[in-house]
């Protein structure tokens, strides 16, 4: 047992601490590898949608949204064969969720699985919106 620890922490010196491409660094938890899903990258510089991402379902992904604009960007998901806003019902009233004017960094979680996301410039008046989804 002391053997096998003092040849961890000698390969640990030796080759450095693991890195994954979300940023963590030497966690072994399944909620920090890696996904396999390829993150979707780009700018809008007018009103248009990004490609579609599709997320390992149960597990959260990231929304970041940068630059120096005037305009609206809403998370849309593919549900009952069209683009939608996400949404939830709150007493009999659809409320909005998951819209940015300004830079922004978030995550959401799709419980099901195959369920496409989108990031959508609805307005757009001025700059450059660089934006990303990835897991």
């Amino acid at each position: 047992m002391i053997r096998r620890a003092l040849v961890g922490a000698a390969l640990l010196a030796l080759m450095g601490s693991p890195s994954f491409a979300g940023g963590y660094s030497g966690v072994d938890d399944v909620n920090m590898r890696q996904s396999g899903v390829t993150a979707v990258t780009g700018t809008f510089s007018a009103t248009g949608q990004s490609a579609s991402f599709i997320p390992n379902a149960g597990r959260p992904f990231n929304i970041s949204i940068t630059g120096t604009f005037v305009g609206t960007v809403e998370l849309d998901r593919f549900l009952n064969g069209a683009w939608q806003p996400v949404t939830v019902g709150v007493n009999g009233t659809t409320i909005q969720l998951e819209q940015w004017s300004a830079t922004a960094s978030d995550q959401w979680t799709e419980p099901q699985a195959y369920v496409s996301y989108r990031l959508n410039a609805t307005a757009y008046t001025s700059g450059t919106i660089t934006y990303a989804l990835s897991q």
